[in-house]
């Protein structure tokens, strides 16, 4: 396709051509001069973020793609679509619909960053210098919550569904600027397919991957309507004596054709569909009615540890939503723990410590799930409020055989203890390694060797049948006492 200026210019040359004796050399160096204005306009240092012609555009991009090829660097392509609620929205404020939505995005952007408007609600973004798929994730993400902000500012607006962003990445996709922008536009209509907000990169498989996750997030809404989300809670013990402490909140769906499915195959889709918040907070209620329960029952020193997603946990309404559960419920913050895994706070932003101190002010219990096999720097157990972390069950089953992991064990303990966090290992599976972590001085454990997860009943009876530590000393000396 011919640059539509190029065109222009050719064809006021040829006219004008027929009246005088221009040569070639004068349309060359028409040619040149225009190039020459079209570069100050495309990358000088000042020029804008909004370029809104397409041509201007798609040249940055290739400029882009030349520097990037020698750099060994990475760019992306986003394609942005506002729905119609934007528009009613925007409308009802008496706003200028393509400008605000530009500047709302140009809040988002780097300065290196340009959009493109194709229309009033579809953009193309170029993101130059990205570093990871994280990066551009994180922008995605920037974009949507910033919108959802706008849902908490007009709670009378309906934004269940009002956006979609496709992505393509160079050089992982392709390097001809055509393709990238196809396979940008590509995904944001595969996402369109999904209920929630959301965006998706490209794949070759996307048509394979997008329907399954749009089965699966059916089924599971239909599920969670079904009654068919429940929760079994895995006892944790004390390590010194066996007692039952605690118990882990851990959701199953049993699904009346299938039978029960396992979170590994369902959580994820849960997660990236956004449907986690309102599981989530169904988990948390169940939980504390649960353990109002059991502290009725007479075991009134029982905690629950409940597990909390990265989407959970960026939830602006998760700490007061649980603060109002805790005071209906009559508990008070210090017997229950929440648990959360490393990606939820790799980037250590203030929002997620603000967040976490929150909870922790609250009486709560922290605990970092699956320590010992991350990326994020043990000084972070400096910066946030935990008071336990979990080794991970991959590192626990080799200790009975490992070496290595059993120095990495006796590691984590002794530096845990040193900054007064508790440490309980999960995954024991046999009394060999029990005995491991007991001698090591580990605070509690759980696993399979002491018990599975049970529904809420086979819980009740098995805290009626565990002696309490009282009941177990007196148990020893009547047996001594009987030997003589």
């Amino acid at each position: 396709m011919i640059n539509p200026e190029l065109k222009s210019l050719i064809e006021t040359f040829l006219a004008d051509n027929k009246k005088s004796s221009s040569s070639i050399d004068d349309f060359l160096l028409a040619l040149t001069q225009n190039f020459s204005i079209r570069s100050r306009r495309l990358y000088s240092s000042d020029a804008p973020n909004v370029v809104n012609e397409f041509e201007l555009w798609r040249d940055r991009v290739i400029h882009a793609l030349d520097r990037y090829y020698e750099q060994q660097r990475k760019l992306a392509i986003l394609s942005i679509e506002f729905s119609e609620t934007i528009r009613k929205f925007l409308h009802c404020q008496k706003q200028s619909t393509q400008s605000d939505i530009i500047n709302f995005l140009l809040k988002h952007l780097q300065s290196h960053h340009s959009i493109y408007p194709v229309s009033d609600f579809e953009y193309l973004l170029l993101a130059e210098d990205i570093g990871s798929h994280n990066e551009i994730s994180e922008l995605s993400e920037s974009i949507i919550s910033a919108v959802l902000a706008l849902k908490d500012q007009r709670g009378n607006f309906e934004l269940d569904k009002f956006m979609n962003i496709g992505i393509s990445v160079f050089p992982n996709d392709s390097d001809d600027v055509n393709v990238l922008i196809d396979f940008a536009q590509e995904a944001s209509n595969h996402s369109k397919k999904i209920p929630s907000n959301n965006y998706l990169f490209y794949s070759s498989s996307l048509e394979r991957l997008t329907t399954y996750q749009v089965t699966v997030e059916a089924e599971l809404r239909q599920a969670f309507v079904n009654n068919e989300i429940t929760l079994y809670y895995q006892p944790k013990y004390r390590t010194s004596d066996k007692k039952i402490i605690g118990v882990e909140a851990l959701m199953r769906w049993v699904n009346p054709v299938s039978g029960e499915i396992a979170p590994l195959h369902f959580i994820d889709v849960a997660e990236k569909s956004g449907i986690i918040i309102e599981i989530g907070e169904w988990s948390i209620e169940h939980s504390i009615v649960q353990l109002r329960e059991w502290h009725d029952a007479g075991f009134t020193e029982l905690t629950v540890s409940i597990n909390l997603s990265s989407k959970q946990l960026q939830d602006t309404h998760l700490v007061h939503h649980i603060e109002k559960l805790l005071a209906q419920h009559g508990l008070s913050g210090v017997f229950l723990e929440i648990e959360i895994k490393e990606p939820s706070f790799r980037n250590l932003s203030s929002s997620i410590k603000q967040q976490l101190q929150a909870l922790k002010d609250l009486g709560i219990q922290l605990a970092w799930d699956d320590f010992g096999i991350g990326s994020t720097s043990l000084y972070s157990l400096f910066i946030l409020p935990f008071n336990i972390i979990k080794i991970e069950n991959v590192i626990t089953q080799q200790l009975a055989e490992n070496t290595a992991a059993q120095n990495q064990v006796k590691s984590i303990i002794a530096m845990a203890h040193e900054l007064n966090v508790s440490v309980t290992a999960e995954g024991v599976e046999t009394e060999p390694v029990f005995q491991c972590l007991k001698n090591y001085g580990c605070d509690d454990v759980q696993g399979f060797h002491l018990s599975e997860a049970l529904p809420p009943e086979a819980v009740s009876a098995l805290l009626i049948d565990t002696p309490s530590q009282d009941e177990v000393s007196s148990i020893n000396t009547s047996s001594l006492s009987s030997e003589f």
